[in-house]
């Protein structure tokens, strides 16, 4: 039997890691930066991005875990 107007989605995992920094990619902007917050007040700052899905990015450099990040 076919229906008509249904769909399927599927996830299929290519790769996985543990221990990682990861980012929602609604934070990054254009050319792969976030605005972090320092002494001097805001700074552009370019990372370095990893495995990524829909939702979430790995960032492999440019930021730490301690870094402060603005959200806007």
């Amino acid at each position: 039997n076919i229906f008509s107007g249904t769909n399927v989605e599927a996830n299929i995992i290519i790769q996985e890691k543990k221990n990682v920094l990861c980012l929602p990619k609604t934070l990054l902007l254009p050319g792969d930066s976030v605005l972090i917050k320092t002494t001097e007040g805001k700074q552009k700052v370019k990372v370095k991005k990893g495995i990524e899905n829909f939702e979430y990015a790995e960032i492999l450099s440019g930021i730490d875990a301690d870094t402060e990040i603005i959200t806007k």
